[in-house]
């Protein structure tokens, strides 16, 4: 009888924790997805510059939280999955681009960002700016000139 008095608080207490951790729980090794965008800045500790335009008149938006705190959104709808990436720290590496050539370059912010892509168009970009580093992909391949303009409202 002793041990149930026992065993049952803890399991409630257990189950109480599981359900109210929310994005915030699990491994800081581990994505954790969350529910909404105030989820999300909790579990990041700061709130991330997300684009201001996204070229979708209807889409979806996943957040999730990457290891080192990387802020991460997939936009999708229309065909086409655009996923940003946002960390607090300058040059640090967001995407693989060894699988993608220069295929062009935007000057819009002021200064030069690569523009990686392949005979399609450009699939990805990623920068520095202000002490933290942005990066987008596009899933499916979209002309120098939409890359620009993502680059310019992100």
């Amino acid at each position: 009888m002793r041990r149930r008095i026992f065993v049952v608080p803890l399991v409630l207490l257990l189950a109480a924790l599981l359900l109210t951790t929310g994005c915030g729980g699990g491994r800081e090794d581990e994505e954790l997805v969350c529910k909404d965008y105030a989820e999300w800045t909790d579990a990041l500790g700061y709130t991330p510059n997300t684009p201001a335009y996204i070229p979708m008149a209807e889409h979806s938006e996943v957040y999730v939280v990457e290891p080192g705190k990387v802020a991460k959104v997939i936009y999708e709808g229309e065909g086409q999955r655009i996923v940003y990436r946002m960390v607090q720290e300058a040059d640090r590496e967001l995407i693989r681009l060894d699988d993608y050539e220069v295929v062009g370059e935007s000057t819009c912010k002021g200064f030069s960002v690569p523009l990686y892509g392949d005979a399609e168009g450009v699939h990805m970009a990623q920068w520095s700016e202000d002490g933290k580093t942005f990066a987008l992909y596009f899933e499916q391949a979209v002309t120098v000139e939409q890359g620009d303009q993502q680059i310019m409202y992100s």
